[in-house]
């Protein structure tokens, strides 16, 4: 709850800061600003139902951890590491759907196999 009153506060001076136009021209602060308010709706939601189960409202808040793509913008070295990522796994697509056809094929093969 802390940080996303943090966050928010950042939204707020930084919408103070560079207008409503600005703000919204940069895809990053767009970004940010739909994190803040998920954010702020699983915050009251979760405030006004109290009940146990996590809801589909509490998804929101993985969004949160995408912010960590903001820093690729800055940072030169974590943009080249996720580059090297996608290379990666655009490389393996292929081995990858090989490896989840086998091993679909031998589960039913042992489903039927080992079946009583």
């Amino acid at each position: 709850m802390g940080f996303s009153l943090v966050f928010l506060g950042e939204m707020i001076i930084k919408l103070l800061a560079l207008g409503f136009r600005t703000y919204l021209k940069d895809a990053f602060n767009v970004f940010d600003c739909v994190v803040v308010l998920s954010s702020l709706i699983d915050l009251v939601v979760s405030l006004l139902v109290e009940s146990s189960s996590g809801g589909a409202i509490t998804a929101l808040r993985g969004f949160r951890l995408i912010r960590i793509f903001k820093l690729a913008k800055a940072w030169k070295k974590f943009q080249n590491l996720l580059k090297t990522i996608g290379r990666t796994l655009k490389d393996i697509s292929t081995f990858s759907i090989l490896l989840f056809l086998f091993m679909f094929i031998y589960s039913l093969l042992g489903m039927e196999v080992f079946s009583f």
